[in-house]
């Protein structure tokens, strides 16, 4: 409600600021008599329903003044005071919408290349008397000289972020309703950058990358904040030299997720020996650890079922059901299209249907390019690696057939041309039997060979989907056009075909019969065509309906798509420009 009246009015409801001034002060009052030897200073930040991270504002520092500065030099050091307030005025340059280009041109004629780290003192002092007379002169406004003041301005500043551009476009991206506003946290800041026995780190009460039980994180002596980090080593060397702290730790974390029934993370801090708590909140984890973790409440008594339904975003469980690149490529992309079916593939390049189904029966399964897909060309998209296509959208041919095979596929490459030989992205070409890797999740192909992890063992979906399969009133039924496509879907569960597409079962040496009978000018020739074709489709239709072992099919009838039938154009084109080239008729 303070943030949507604030955007409506430029105020806050009657009364807030009382109320916020009374609460400093008796914060201030309870700090100083727990006996902490340095000044307190405030931070103010956003807390949205919905996460919206590095797009709204942030106010650190507040009540830095001319007597807490000496205050905080003569705890932490003359370099720890200067760092501190220059960290207020980059806080209230940004509140204040000065250009980040202004701070730079001051450091760069103060200090020029050198690194903050290695900054000598009178460089820390000259950048900040530079800054900070920038902001007064280009805001009009002094400097805020109180606690409630800097506090007043941090919390406007952070409320009027929300109508941020960078915010708005965030909630557009991920559908967060504009009204829905945001609340706001003011807490007191600690430092673990300050030196002796500090630092600052980050615990979860599960493993954020596989769900795997037992608290892991990491701890990074010396710094203010923990941040994220590519990878968690663990709590091990932090619970050996410090193992009261770590229990102060792993006491919060189990409390925290057994009373939330989630996987927690908690940020925090140690200033001199004693552990801050910062920030506690749901953990963002991969799909493979959001089932095993809502599986593993249930096990423990935390979660019903149907919480533990509610937890997982089906959205993401496609990637648990596909190969995916163990390691993004360290070289740049070629070129980056549709990301029309999801998972990875890595293999030689080949350009016919022909030479993918060689090359999976080789036991090498290539990567398959095209131009677009035609019935013909079906059975390679079943065997290969990986599709790619230059044509054709998420909707398109390409897009459904690689799906319906479980074949990794980007389509609609624009950069992308195929010839006989090999295909070229722009001025870069990649020959047949080179190596080329893609990402159906992103879209993204990468040059040469790389490692795919195959998808995680499905005992914790298995019981999840089955958990669902209890409550669910929708049935899930599949496109399958063939034997083998039944079978597959109907292993997964499916309860019945949904569209059996009966043009999808004329490729390969069938293709002959169907042109007969659209091209054919002797009825004599087209009705044996068709003959031929209903013994073909008797036994497709046979095979499909044991597959499906008594569920329900619908079936499509022909209905030819003309050009999937006959020969492309540019097909055609190229061979009447050979026979010419050859005199040939």
């Amino acid at each position: 409600m303070a943030s949507r009246r604030f955007l409506e009015t430029g105020d806050v409801p009657s009364g807030a600021w009382e109320e916020i001034g009374a609460a400093l002060r008796v914060s201030t009052s309870e700090f100083a008599a727990a006996g902490v030897s340095r000044p307190q200073l405030w931070s103010v930040r956003s807390s949205p329903g919905a996460s919206m991270p590095g797009v709204l504002n942030s106010a650190l520092y507040l009540g830095l003044t001319g007597a807490t500065l000496d205050a905080l030099i003569s705890w932490g050091g003359a370099r720890f005071g200067a760092s501190v307030r220059l960290g207020y005025l980059k806080t209230l340059g940004r509140l204040r919408g000065l250009s980040r280009s202004r701070y730079r041109g001051i450091v760069a004629e103060i200090a020029g290349p050198t690194k903050q780290a290695s900054w000598s003192p009178q460089m820390l002092s000259g950048v900040c008397d530079a800054y900070e007379a920038l902001i007064v002169d280009e805001s009009q406004r002094p400097l805020p000289v109180d606690l409630f003041a800097q506090v007043r301005e941090g919390i406007e500043g952070v409320f009027a972020s929300w109508d941020g551009v960078e915010a708005r476009r965030y909630r557009r991206r991920h559908h967060i309703p504009d009204e829905s506003g945001m609340a706001l946290v003011a807490h007191p800041m600690t430092f673990g950058e300050v030196g002796g026995d500090s630092g600052a780190g980050t615990a979860f009460s599960r493993d954020p990358s596989n769900g795997a039980p037992g608290m892991t994180g990491a701890y990074l002596p010396g710094v203010s904040r923990p941040g994220n980090q590519p990878h968690y080593p663990g709590l091990d060397s932090f619970a050996t030299t410090d193992p009261v702290g770590f229990e102060v730790v792993a006491s919060a974390v189990a409390r925290l997720e057994s009373e939330r029934g989630d996987l927690v993370r908690v940020d925090f801090v140690k200033e001199q020996g004693q552990i801050w708590l910062i920030e506690a909140r749901s953990a963002e984890r991969t799909a493979e650890a959001s089932v095993r973790v809502a599986v593993d409440l249930v096990d423990e008594g935390l979660l019903t079922r149907n919480e533990a339904l509610r937890r997982v975003d089906p959205e993401s469980l496609a990637g648990m059901l596909h190969p995916r690149l163990e390691e993004t490529p360290t070289d740049s992309p070629l070129a980056a299209g549709t990301a029309a079916s999801p998972g990875a593939a890595s293999g030689p390049l080949v350009l016919t249907a022909n030479a993918a189904i060689t090359a999976a029966e080789s036991g090498t399964p290539a990567i398959l390019a095209l131009r677009e897909v035609l019935p013909r060309d079906l059975d390679g998209v079943v065997t290969a690696a990986g599709l790619l296509t230059s044509h054709g959208g998420g909707t398109s041919h390409a897009a459904l057939a690689a799906r319906a095979a479980g074949t990794p596929s980007v389509t609609g490459v624009a950069d992308l041309f195929v010839d006989s030989e090999a295909v070229h992205f722009g001025s870069r070409s990649v020959k047949a039997g080179e190596w080329l890797t893609l990402d159906g999740a992103t879209g993204q192909i990468y040059p040469g060979r790389s490692v795919i992890a195959q998808p995680p063992g499905a005992n914790y979906l298995d019981r999840l989907l089955a958990w669902a399969d209890e409550v669910r009133e929708l049935g899930v039924w599949a496109n399958a056009d063939t034997a083998r496509a039944a079978a597959i879907a109907r292993d997964a569960g499916a309860d019945g075909i949904g569209l059996a597409r009966t043009e999808y079962m004329f490729h390969g040496e069938r293709l002959a019969v169907v042109r007969r009978i659209l091209l054919s000018v002797d009825e004599r020739d087209r009705d044996e065509a068709l003959e031929e074709l209903e013994s073909l489709q008797i036994e497709d239709f046979v095979e499909l309906l044991e597959a499906m072992d008594g569920t329900p099919v619908v079936v499509r009838l022909l209905d030819p798509p003309v050009h999937e039938f006959l020969p492309s154009h540019l097909d055609v084109e190229h061979e009447i420009a050979a026979r010419r080239a050859a005199e040939e008729p």
